[in-house]
């Protein structure tokens, strides 16, 4: 049981927890204006390295002129439990249930919605730039994409930037999942609010498979629930 708890504590540690108001920011957008949970204004730079320290919340306020105001508080052990209390929720809201209607492009203008889910299995995972955990798996998703390349098999990436940042990000850094950009509002309608999350759907769009938060063991986690799906709809 002990164990348990501290794998579970890890997998929040790891994983990036947004109030849906504050999804689709951007710590390098001028017009954002960060403050630690004393009210103390601080630089783009801090909030970045506050975020990377574990899990945080943040609330925005709209303050005119096109400027937000947000405060990032770095989560409690009670936020974590109430944390780990919404995640399995929403794990069991969404399980076993159709992927949600959607519609976003890829990063060379091609439209990509429902119709792609079907007759393929789909492994997608939501993202963003701004998400250390995010960002640092990402190799070891290139592995994952790499060992199904022979398969029928998709990878999407549904992130909440805008295409140029994510094409700019991909000048230093590959990533091989097909990317989708300004997804906020599939995010929205799922109510989905912790990065990065993964899901395994099967080849009629079903979602079978969740998993939320990053790992150092994210291949072979993945890799097990792909086999997982890929045996059971045999």
């Amino acid at each position: 049981m002990k164990n348990f708890i501290a794998c579970m504590i890890a997998l929040l540690l790891s994983c990036i927890i947004l109030e849906s108001d504050a999804q689709g920011f951007k710590f390098n957008d001028p017009n954002n204006i960060f403050k630690d949970s004393l009210g103390n204004t601080i630089t783009a730079k801090a909030a970045m390295e506050l975020a990377s320290k574990g899990p945080f919340s943040m609330h925005t306020v709209d303050i005119g002129n096109g400027k937000k105001e947000i405060t990032i508080t770095l989560d409690s052990k009670s936020s974590l439990k109430q944390q780990e209390d919404e995640n399995e929720n929403w794990i069991n809201k969404w399980s076993g249930n159709p992927f949600p209607q959607f519609k976003l492009q890829n990063l060379k203008g091609e439209e990509v919605d429902n119709s792609t889910l079907l007759g393929k299995y789909t492994v997608i995972n939501f993202w963003f730039i701004g998400c250390k955990p995010c960002i640092e798996e990402i190799p070891m998703l290139n592995k994952l994409v790499e060992k199904y390349a022979k398969d029928s098999i998709q990878f999407l990436a549904p992130a909440l930037d805008k295409k140029e940042s994510l094409e700019k990000m991909l000048l230093k850094r590959e990533f091989a999942y097909e990317i989708l950009a300004e997804s906020e509002s599939l995010s929205k309608s799922m109510g989905l609010n912790s990065y990065p999350t993964h899901l395994i759907l099967d080849k009629q769009g079903k979602i079978k498979e969740i998993m939320i938060g990053g790992s150092p063991d994210i291949f072979s986690k993945l890799d097990l629930l792909i086999n997982k799906v890929m045996t059971s709809s045999e």
